[in-house]
């Protein structure tokens, strides 16, 4: 049977260290912490940031959503609010849009109001479920 070394975890680590494992800047850590509430590392005595490996979970999450996959901060802060959502939904994000003939671009009046109105918050919330449905497509081809 091969050595296989035992991997040490431990309870806490400190920023460098954290930024070491994830090749980030501490700096950037510090960033991400006033932005993301749910980022909030224990502080010792003399102030010393203390990771636990929930904390470090959650930056691999972070790193994932801005660095890798080109997200926004405020789109990171919705996903990570609305993950456990859209992992509980049933239905497909993509869906296969079947074209409407009777409603063909030239019989479109474009002087009339919209008849639909968009709000800003639930569209950005529909693009973060897209995108995190595209991120998984993509991780299976």
């Amino acid at each position: 049977m091969p050595y296989k070394p035992k991997t040490i975890e431990k309870a806490y680590y400190s920023i460098t260290e954290v930024a070491e494992m994830l090749e980030l800047s501490p700096s950037l850590l510090r960033f991400w912490e006033n932005q993301f509430s749910a980022l909030n590392p224990k502080k010792g005595k003399k102030g010393n940031r203390m990771y636990t490996p929930k904390d470090i979970e959650l930056i691999k999450k972070l790193k994932l959503l801005i660095k890798d996959q080109g997200f926004t901060l405020k789109g990171a802060q919705m996903a990570l609010k609305k993950k456990e959502s859209i992992e509980q939904t049933e239905t497909p994000v993509i869906q296969t849009v079947q074209p409407d003939h009777e409603n063909s671009p030239k019989e479109i009046n474009t002087q009339s109001e919209p008849s639909v109105k968009f709000n800003k918050t639930e569209l950005a919330e529909k693009l973060v479920r897209i995108r995190m449905g595209l991120a998984e497509i993509i991780k299976q081809i």
